[in-house]
């Protein structure tokens, strides 16, 4: 039988620094991620609601992946005197339509992804112009967390 105490190494206080700052830059990811994703879930079991219907299920762009009409299309094409022109976001949902169909949860699993992306790309932007890995980190969750991102 070992003595209390016997086996274990001793760490000088700077270890033991050392390994927390390891860890907390080790959770800042995981931490991101987890924003990314986690309060989104119960919109997964969930209809197409709003905008959904005019940008996703009516649109006749996404129907069909026509690139070339997707680049000359306005947002809208029902409503053109908007001015909108976005066609990532029409691109992405006729990606969407072509993977999942009119299938609700696809198009969610593919908007968290590229939610979950763009966060990890605020992270990796805030770490690279400078800010430090707490700033950095909470800059990215309050994006991950922004319902308007």
């Amino acid at each position: 039988m070992l003595a209390p105490g016997a086996g274990r190494v001793k760490q000088s206080p700077a270890v033991r620094a050392a390994a927390c700052r390891a860890a907390a830059w080790a959770a800042g990811p995981w931490a991101v991620l987890a924003a990314s994703l986690l309060p989104w879930i119960p919109s997964l079991a969930g209809p197409f609601l709003y905008d959904d219907w005019a940008y996703v299920v009516q649109h006749r762009l996404t129907a069909t992946l026509d690139l070339p009409a997707i680049l000359a299309s306005a947002y809208v094409p029902q409503d053109a005197d908007q001015g909108l022109y976005r066609p990532m976001a029409v691109l992405s949902a006729a990606l969407d339509r072509q993977a999942w169909g009119l299938n609700p949860l696809g198009h969610r699993l593919s908007n968290l992804a590229w939610n979950a992306w763009g966060a990890a790309l605020v992270l990796a932007l805030a770490r690279a112009i400078g800010m430090g890995r707490g700033a950095a980190g909470l800059a990215a969750i309050l994006y991950a967390l922004h319902p308007l991102r």
